[in-house]
């Protein structure tokens, strides 16, 4: 549990975290040159490029086959890079060339916020031991899988030896990997911990972005306070466990921030390799969020072009940039897409059936997050200065409702296709970024045409009001225990599997099947967690096999019939399926809602033998001999 966690654990994930940030200093000191720095921002800034060294890096370590992604290498390049990048700013200070501004009240008031919203979420998860929500399995996984092959896998062994391939984006894995290798904590509790990390820095990533284009500080704290206090998103996505999607939006504010402030007359080398660094990050960290910046920058271009009404005019303005970015992009991520085309002519596909229109309704939000009360207020905010950036002819303003407009048209008229496109339930779960951006322009073009004095007093009144208004709302978003999947008993029941059980038992477990797929089927309790928690063998799939390779045709043909079942597993057809695939035991959680095995009928059976029970945890064995017997 967090709340177990020791002052001097926390100590050693503050300074892991600021370890993280070496390479990104360090780049950051050759690739972008400014006169002015924030501190905030500038972490911000650190951080992105953090991600994209480390998640470059192991994407050409797997190309050259090297595994080195250990404590001791991960420490000694953050050293290092921190060394090379203080040397670096320090001559730049010595020239003049960049200083750092001590924050203004707009700048404290945002820090301020974003204090208060890391508080309350952790203290939401004091009691929490797992990240919260299904996908919070796979992203532990995933986690793990990075360490235990020091490196970027080839696969998901030892916890799926039967899925050859690895395919899914992995960002926030690396980041994950690299935290818990620097710090100590255990990958399921750093998962955990990076839910609220994350909201916070979402918030500080659109005060990058209103800072970097609008150049206003009111519109930077106002705007910054929106995600991580007032917003029902990012926080409500992160109690089903969408980290890399949050992750991903966090990058992208940065890169649209710096593509977008980008003038002709200062498109260079370094902003090129700057740009496709923090695009490659993106791309690697999530898919879907990687096509929203696609079609952001679209329509921004776009844009420009009627501005021009010259496509040789615009091409010789914008070009060069356009150009640079894209090839440099490939380049830096070309080996990973290789490998993961090459790996659609190895083994077998088993991909999820086409989802019903269930998959695309707003419904599967729940009534919690499309009831939330900030809802019409934020919605109402961005429809007016919607309406106020087409009476002002804004290009930015126009921009910024276009591309909110096209991801919800694009994500309607794509519904059909694979679950990789940008679907209604991710654009609407990330909305909340060109929202607050819109707010923050609006906010920033209204500062402009009134006295600042009087703006600066209601705005600041309205930024205090907000602040308290969502922090007392936001205090239960997280605080979820049905999103918890696992639970401190379940620890110690992992512990028995790894000491009594042989490495290849596999366990019957309480299973659920999705209602918009006839065959996407999951753990439902924390028996689906075993190959992360004991790396033990369980009849499911993680939710990214949709995307895999099996080494073996119509893998979740098993998953179908075991879900079945529908937990009776005394009869004779249970006792062929489980002699087939070589299903040694049964795991139960009594008295949960998601129970489909009965725990007191596998008791009184001769077919099964109770090995363990503890605290609402009881684990079957299979009487061989004695199933044998009876078939």
């Amino acid at each position: 549990m967090l709340k177990e966690v020791t002052i001097l654990q926390w100590f050693f994930l503050v300074f892991s975290i600021l370890l993280f940030i070496g390479p990104g200093i360090s780049l950051c000191s050759f690739l972008r040159h400014e006169t002015k720095y924030r501190f905030s921002l500038f972490f911000l800034m650190t951080f992105v490029l953090s991600i994209a060294f480390w998640t470059i890096l192991l994407v050409y370590f797997r190309f050259f086959k090297i595994n080195l992604l250990n404590h001791n290498f991960v420490y000694l390049i953050s050293i290092f890079s921190w060394i090379i990048g203080v040397i670096k700013f320090i001559k730049l200070s010595k020239n003049r060339e960049s200083q750092f501004l001590l924050p203004d009240k707009w700048e404290i008031l945002l820090i301020f916020g974003l204090i208060i919203s890391l508080l309350i979420n952790t203290y939401a998860l004091r009691n929490m031991v797992v990240g919260l929500g299904s996908d919070s399995n796979h992203h532990t996984l995933i986690t793990y899988m990075f360490i235990w092959n020091e490196g970027l896998p080839n696969n998901y062994s030892p916890a799926y030896p039967d899925i050859i391939t690895f395919n899914y984006h992995f960002g926030f894995h690396a980041l994950a990997a690299n935290l818990s290798l620097l710090s100590g904590w255990e990958p399921r509790l750093m998962v955990l911990v990076l839910a609220p990390i994350l909201i916070t820095l979402s918030g500080l990533a659109t005060a990058y972005f209103c800072w970097r284009v609008f150049q206003s500080s009111i519109a930077m704290a106002l705007a910054g306070i929106i995600p991580s206090l007032i917003a029902v998103f990012p926080t409500a996505m992160l109690e089903w466990g969408r980290y890399p999607q949050t992750l991903g939006l966090i990058i992208l504010s940065v890169f649209l921030a710096e593509y977008l402030v980008v003038q002709a007359s200062e498109v260079s080398k370094r902003k090129i390799v700057a740009l496709s660094a923090i695009a490659s990050g993106l791309a690697l960290t999530h898919y879907r969020v990687t096509i929203m910046g696609i079609l952001a920058i679209l329509l921004w271009e776009f844009i420009r072009l009627i501005e021009k009404k010259s496509l040789i005019a615009f091409f010789g303005e914008r070009g060069l940039l356009i150009g640079g970015v894209s090839v440099f992009s490939v380049f830096l991520v070309w080996p990973w897409f290789l490998q993961v085309y090459l790996n659609q002519f190895v083994g077998y596909a088993d991909p999820y059936s086409a989802p019903t229109e269930l998959f695309f309704s707003i419904d599967r939000l729940g009534s919690t997050t499309l009831e939330y009360p900030t809802n019409i207020s934020l919605i109402g905010a961005f429809a007016l200065f919607s309406l106020w950036a087409i009476y002002r002819r804004n290009r930015l303003g126009a921009w910024i409702f276009l591309w909110m407009f096209m991801m919800l048209i694009s994500s309607w008229l794509t519904r059909g296709l694979k679950y990789t496109a940008a679907d209604t339930i991710t654009v609407i779960t990330s909305s909340y970024l060109p929202l607050s951006i819109m707010i923050g322009w609006g906010v920033s073009d209204v500062e402009k045409l009134f006295s600042q004095k009087i703006v600066n007093g209601i705005l600041g009144t309205i930024g205090v009001i907000a602040l308290v208004w969502g922090a007392y709302h936001m205090n239960g978003l997280l605080d979820v225990p049905s999103a918890a999947y696992v639970k401190p008993e379940d620890l110690k029941a992992a512990e028995w599997i790894r000491q009594n059980t042989p490495e290849d038992a596999c366990f019957m477990i309480n299973t659920y099947r999705f209602e918009f797929s006839t065959n996407f089927i999951i753990g439902s309790d924390a028996g689906g967690w075993l190959p992360v928690l004991a790396q033990r063998c369980v009849v499911t799939y993680p939710m990214t096999s949709n995307i895999e390779r099996f080494d073996h045709p119509s893998a979740l043909d098993k998953v179908v019939r075991i879900h079945n079942l529908d937990g009776k597993l005394t009869s004779k057809g249970a006792i062929d399926l489980f002699g087939k695939f070589n299903i040694k035991y049964v795991y139960v959680r009594q008295n949960e809602i998601s129970e489909r095995i009965n725990a007191t009928t596998l008791s009184q059976s001769i077919l099964y033998e109770r090995v363990y029970s503890r605290d609402n945890v009881e684990i079957y064995k299979i009487k061989i001999n004695t199933a044998i017997s009876v078939k």
